[in-house]
């Protein structure tokens, strides 16, 4: 998943807006250990631990990226390669900022 490196390089540079990787792997270290592998270094945290996360829903496609707003309500949600290379579009600065 470079696309998905390589656009967090650029999304990090915002104040407003964060990315989040909900991982699917059996176990924690599973998930860092595969996050480290492909140089990814935006938090990664695991289904049980989403709970309590605005717009958080388990399941769906792997993988897949979900869009959230600062209210919890999800803006959008499909196949990160498409969704990354518009993630500006979706990620509006909130009216009266």
């Amino acid at each position: 998943m470079p696309h998905v490196v390589r656009t967090y390089r650029k999304i990090r540079q915002s104040d407003d807006v964060e990315l989040v990787l909900f991982s699917s792997d059996k176990t924690e270290e599973a998930a860092k250990a595969w996050a480290k592998e492909e140089r990814m270094k935006f938090p990664i945290i695991k289904p049980k631990k989403g709970n309590g996360i605005p717009g958080y829903a388990p399941g769906g496609t792997i993988p897949c990226l979900g869009i959230v707003d600062h209210a919890g309500k999800i803006v959008v949600m499909g196949h990160p390669a498409k969704l990354l290379k518009d993630w500006r579009k979706y990620c509006k600065a909130e009216e009266g900022k």
